[in-house]
């Protein structure tokens, strides 16, 4: 079976940086598909920074990306990979601008395409009434022709079905994994209150819905308090330099670390003691997945589907976006409670291992896969 996966990379438009999910769930998945019967075709621009990953590899690759959300002269481009790599399946992973391009050159060629939906163009807190009307109308004939929408989580595939009526047998619930075993959680160790540093967290790119003032402006209120913290800033972006101002005036730059852009993050993670995580949009966040991987106890955001992965008093604490009061006193709480730190980690790797393994992900979506050819 030749699948065309169509991978993007952060957008150039808006100077972005890093590796995101998709990115990064396609280069690990990328040297098992052969053992399932799977012959991926890689779609992803040279300017990436996996393209290297995918090079040695040795799967056919193509440097591919679409100019902007109105660049219908890549169904063409799309109708020649598929015609030239003798395409049975394809699979895109947004956005919305090339899922819609890749599902109208899939109608052409008659052949079926899965689309994963990390999160609905609805709940992006950030784009303008006028972009989200655009992508809302695009996701519409998406949604309409796509064979199989991929929903990562259990919100969103109610959000699909429920409001953007999309027949149940034409969504599939698959969660986002990770190799589990590349994430080993130290035991954390009984501290007494504020007699050693406890780091504190957080990898994600360095973008607006991030929340990374948030993550400052929370640290900064708990030093303020006395806590002996430091915080870890793991990542990189367009926002990075005036995220360090801002830890300037805050007063705190001697308080925090920016680690940058890291190809695994399996190893600061496992120096940390809380994950946070104040993110303004996210789908089913890979960020927290590592984190559960790593049993680490976690304060995060009231979005996407993150009370699907952070269990409210069992392995963290989910708030309300932007409410740094409530982050202040969640994180203080942590900060002050080894047993309940080390109870929450616990926690942590169990809902990593029952929900969110790489082994199953890439098994469902084998199973998907030949599922969209026996019809």
């Amino acid at each position: 079976m030749r699948v065309l996966q169509i991978v993007a990379a952060p957008s150039k438009k808006y100077h972005l940086s890093g590796v995101n999910g998709p990115e990064r769930r396609a280069s690990n998945l990328i040297s098992y598909w052969k053992d399932y019967g799977i012959s991926p075709v890689i779609a992803y621009p040279k300017r990436g920074k996996l393209f290297r990953n995918f090079e040695v590899s040795g799967v056919p690759l193509i440097d591919f990306e679409i100019n902007s959300k109105y660049d219908f002269f890549a169904v063409f481009k799309c109708l020649r990979i598929i015609k030239r790599h003798s395409i049975d399946l394809i699979h895109t992973q947004g956005p919305a601008s090339l899922d819609l391009i890749a599902t109208i050159a899939a109608k052409i060629a008659n052949i079926p395409i899965v689309v994963t939906r990390p999160y609905m163009i609805k709940d992006d807190l950030t784009f303008s009434l006028f972009r989200k009307m655009i992508y809302e109308f695009m996701d519409k004939v998406t949604l309409l022709f796509a064979s199989t929408i991929v929903a990562v989580m259990e919100s969103g595939k109610r959000d699909l079905i429920d409001n953007y009526k999309v027949p149940e047998n034409r969504v599939k619930l698959i969660y986002n994994g990770v190799k589990l075993k590349k994430f080993n959680p130290r035991q954390l160790e009984p501290i007494e209150a504020n007699s050693q540093k406890i780091k504190i967290g957080m990898a994600a790119q360095f973008t607006s819905v991030k929340g990374w003032p948030d993550f400052l402006k929370t640290l900064a209120l708990l030093i303020k308090e006395g806590k002996n913290i430091q915080g870890v800033l793991i990542g990189d972006g367009p926002e990075i330099d005036n995220i360090k101002k801002l830890s300037k005036q805050l007063g705190i730059d001697d308080r925090v670390e920016f680690k940058g852009h890291l190809e695994t993050v399996s190893s600061e993670l496992y120096n940390l003691d809380i994950f946070f995580f104040p993110s303004y949009r996210e789908g089913l966040s890979v960020a927290i997945i590592e984190a559960l991987a790593m049993g680490l106890p976690i304060v995060a955001s009231d979005v996407g589907g993150i009370k699907e992965q952070v269990l409210e008093n069992e392995n963290g604490f989910v708030c309300s976006v932007g409410e740094i009061a409530s982050y202040k006193e969640k994180l203080s709480y942590l900060i002050d409670n080894g047993d309940l730190r080390r109870k929450f980690s616990k926690r942590s790797r169990q809902i990593a291992e029952e929900r969110f393994s790489e082994d199953r992900m890439l098994k469902e979506h084998v199973a998907l896969y030949q599922s969209q050819l026996e019809f």
